[in-house]
């Protein structure tokens, strides 16, 4: 757990954690749905992805 004022990695305070800005909460109404191989080439060729990249399911 992080406490208000804590130092990153870089020595650099961690505002998100600052009490002046609180984290909003969100609670997700459920699982986030299967996302599909057409949907993830979709996503490659928007992002510009080099042609022959590779895709590693969990």
């Amino acid at each position: 757990p992080v406490t208000v004022g804590e130092l990153d990695r870089f020595g650099k305070q961690i505002v998100w954690s600052d009490r002046d800005r609180p984290v909003a909460q969100s609670d997700p109404a459920g699982a986030a749905p299967p996302l599909g191989w057409e949907s993830i080439a979709r996503i490659g060729r928007e992002e510009r992805m080099i042609p022959g990249y590779s895709i590693f399911p969990p």
